[in-house]
């Protein structure tokens, strides 16, 4: 199951979050999605994280399966203007991976493109 939260006041929701989400941890597996801004992931890289570091996207397993996402929605329409929509995705792609156990490395990259390859046109 994906539930979706938008805390900000720009209409975005897309169908191939459900999609990727089932893709990459499975169906059994329940998400939380949060699209925010950039005073709620600096709070929350600040509590968790312990810095103030700019960051996108922030991901927290919760159990073996369940977990919650957060992407800064403002911060992508900023930097990548008409390609947030993609970069959005790409973020949610990252994030999942993370929390299907996956750490930076040339493994994930290959990932990371294939399934972009795949959801994202």
């Amino acid at each position: 199951m994906l539930s979706v939260k938008n805390t900000t006041n720009l209409n975005y929701n897309d169908p191939a979050f459900e999609k990727i989400k089932s893709r990459i941890l499975g169906k059994e597996y329940e998400l939380s999605l949060v699209l925010c801004a950039d005073t709620l992931i600096k709070k929350l890289s600040l509590q968790y994280k312990g810095n103030l570091k700019h960051t996108n996207v922030l991901s927290f397993p919760i159990s073996d399966s369940e977990g919650e996402i957060f992407i800064n929605i403002r911060e992508a329409q900023r930097k990548y203007k008409n390609e947030s929509k993609k970069h959005i995705l790409f973020l949610f792609i990252h994030a999942c991976l993370h929390l299907a156990g996956e750490k930076h490395s040339k493994k994930m990259e290959h990932l990371e493109d294939k399934l972009c390859k795949e959801f994202i046109s």
